[in-house]
């Protein structure tokens, strides 16, 4: 695996807000530092380019590994697993307490990351608690509005994103935001 420069990630650090761009933890909350992710791994053709870097707690990066797909929970169809650089966060999440629900392509990536796991879970009720979950700031400003277009990823990856790759379509996105932007109970 080629590792990314200290400079790129300090400005994966910066452009993620200094969080999980899967579970949303901040580095402050989180028990390990955070790490860089490929997310299209480099064994399916990712790069090691700020398109294709995304800053994972110890327990999503873990989970994730080198995979790209999984069985939707409801379907069990191959799904793509959420990719914070071609997707927004809220088009396929939302939060309803301390738990993580998926839509389209989030549900599966929920519970393959195991998001809403008890010890996942309890975690996001103890920052709650204390104010520190799930944002500190509208999610409309976070930084997976800066998804790239594919034509920025590798050559052999590019397939992963067409339409017609056997992938499922889970359904129409929807948005977990209160009228004001920002995430319920943030």
């Amino acid at each position: 695996m080629t590792r990314p420069s200290a400079a790129m990630r300090r400005d994966v650090v910066r452009r993620a807000g200094n969080r999980c761009e899967y579970c949303l933890i901040h580095q402050d909350d989180a028990a390990s530092r955070l790490q860089v992710d490929h997310a299209i791994a480099e064994k399916h053709g990712g790069a090691t380019t700020l398109d294709n870097l995304a800053l994972s707690c110890l327990p999503c990066n873990r989970r994730k590994a080198s995979d790209i797909a999984a069985n939707d929970p409801e379907t069990s169809a191959l799904t793509r697993l959420f990719n914070p650089r071609l997707q927004s966060w809220v088009d396929h999440f939302r939060i309803t307490g301390p738990r993580i629900v998926g839509l389209t392509e989030g549900r599966t990536t929920v519970a393959f990351l195991q998001l809403n796991s008890p010890e996942r879970v309890l975690e996001r009720e103890e920052l709650i608690s204390a104010g520190r979950f799930p944002a500190d700031r509208p999610i409309a400003s976070w930084p997976s509005q800066n998804r790239r277009r594919a034509d920025h990823i590798s050559p052999l990856a590019r397939p992963l994103l067409r339409p017609d790759f056997p992938f499922a379509d889970v359904g129409p996105s929807t948005v977990g935001l209160t009228s004001e932007g920002s995430l319920p109970g943030g």
